[in-house]
C-alpha cells in the first residue's frame, strides 16, 4: 500500500527561469517555421507573378501593415503589466475590467485603421504607380484589417495565463495557409487577384485563430461571480498609469515599425513596385529567424512583472 502524500507525487513547480526558457522554445519554433514559410511564399509569388506584380503585392501588404501599426497599441504588454498583480491576488474581476478597457481600445484602433486605410487607398495607390485594378485590390485588402479586432487583447490573455505554446502555433497558421494556397495558385498559373485573395484568407485565418483561443482562455479562467460589479463601468482611470504605459509602448513599437515599412513604401514611390518587392525579398532572406531578443522580452516580461510585484529574487535561481 502506498502511503505517500498526493503532493509528493506531483512534480515541483518550475522556476521562473525554466519557465521562461520553455516558453522561449515555443516561440522560437513558431517563428522559425513561420520565417521559412514566409520566405517560401515570397519566392514562389515572385516567380509566379513576375517582379512588377510581386512588387504590387508587397506594397499592398506593407500599406495595410503600416496603417494598422500606426494606429495600434501594445495592449498585450499592458494586460501583463496590470493583470499579473490581480492574477496573483485571485482578483478576477479586476482582470476582467482591465480586459474590457483594453478591448475598447482594440476595437477603436482596428476600426480607425481600417477606415483610414480604406479611405486613403485611392490616393496612396496612384502615388505608388498603381493601375486602377491595383487600386481596387489595395482598397479591398484594407478591409482585412477588421479581422485583427481583438488581437492585442487575445495575445494579452494568452500571455497572462502562460499559453505561449498556443502563441507559437499561431505564428505558423497564416504562413502555412498562404503556402498551400500559393502553391495551388502557382500550379494553375493564377492571376494577381487570386494571390491577393489567398493572402487575405491567410491573414483572416490567423486572426480568427488567435481570437478564438484568447476568448476560450478567457471563458475558462475568468468566469464571472455573482457579486461582481458591472463591467460596463470599467474605465482606464481605474488603472493608474495605464494610459501613460500605452502611449510609451506605442511610441517604442513604432520606432521599429515605421522605418521598416515606410522604407518599402518609399522604395515603391521613388523606384517602382519591382524594386520594392526586391527590397522585401532581400529583407526576408536576411531575417529567416529575426529578433531573438524580442522573443525573449515577450516571455520574460510575464515572470519579471510577477517577481517585481512580489518583491522576490526568483530569477536569481
Amino acid at each position: 500500500m502506498n502511503n505517500s502524500h498526493p503532493s509528493e507525487n506531483q512534480p515541483p513547480p518550475k522556476s521562473p527561469m525554466r519557465r521562461v526558457m520553455g516558453n522561449f522554445a515555443f516561440l522560437v519554433k513558431g517563428r522559425g517555421v513561420a520565417a521559412v514559410l514566409l520566405f517560401a511564399n515570397a519566392t514562389l509569388m515572385a516567380r509566379a507573378l513576375g517582379p512588377i506584380d510581386f512588387g504590387m503585392v508587397v506594397l499592398i501588404q506593407t500599406y495595410a501593415l503600416l496603417t494598422r501599426g500606426l494606429l495600434g497599441f501594445q495592449l498585450f504588454d499592458a494586460i501583463v503589466r496590470y493583470g499579473v498583480p490581480a492574477l496573483d491576488a485571485n482578483d478576477n474581476f479586476t482582470i476582467r475590467r482591465l480586459l474590457r478597457v483594453c478591448w475598447r481600445v482594440d476595437v477603436f484602433s482596428s476600426a480607425a485603421s481600417t477606415l483610414i486605410a480604406f479611405m486613403l487607398a485611392p490616393i496612396v495607390g496612384p502615388l505608388m504607380g498603381m493601375q486602377p485594378n491595383h487600386v481596387v485590390l489595395l482598397t479591398a485588402y484594407s478591409l482585412v484589417l477588421l479581422a485583427s479586432t481583438g488581437n492585442g487583447t487575445s495575445i494579452g490573455v494568452l500571455r497572462l495565463f502562460d499559453q505561449f505554446d498556443t502563441l507559437g502555433k499561431q505564428m505558423t497558421i497564416g504562413p502555412a495557409v498562404r503556402f498551400l494556397g500559393i502553391v495551388i495558385a502557382w500550379w494553375f498559373d493564377s492571376p494577381l487577384v487570386v494571390f491577393m485573395a489567398i493572402l487575405a484568407f491567410g491573414s483572416i485565418t490567423e486572426d480568427l485563430y488567435l481570437n478564438w483561443f484568447g476568448w476560450r482562455e478567457y471563458q475558462k479562467r475568468l468566469r464571472p461571480k455573482p457579486d461582481d460589479g458591472n463591467l460596463k463601468q470599467s474605465r482606464m482611470a481605474h488603472f493608474p498609469g495605464l494610459k501613460h504605459f500605452l502611449w510609451v509602448s506605442y511610441w517604442q513599437s513604432n520606432i521599429d515599425l515605421v522605418p521598416k515599412h515606410a522604407s518599402i513604401m518609399m522604395a515603391g514611390y521613388l523606384l517602382g513596385s519591382a524594386e520594392a518587392g526586391l527590397l522585401r525579398l532581400a529583407r526576408q532572406f536576411s531575417s529567416l529567424l529575426s529578433k531573438p531578443a524580442d522573443l525573449i522580452r515577450q516571455v520574460v516580461f510575464l515572470d519579471l512583472t510577477r517577481s517585481w510585484n512580489q518583491g522576490n529574487d526568483a530569477f536569481k535561481t
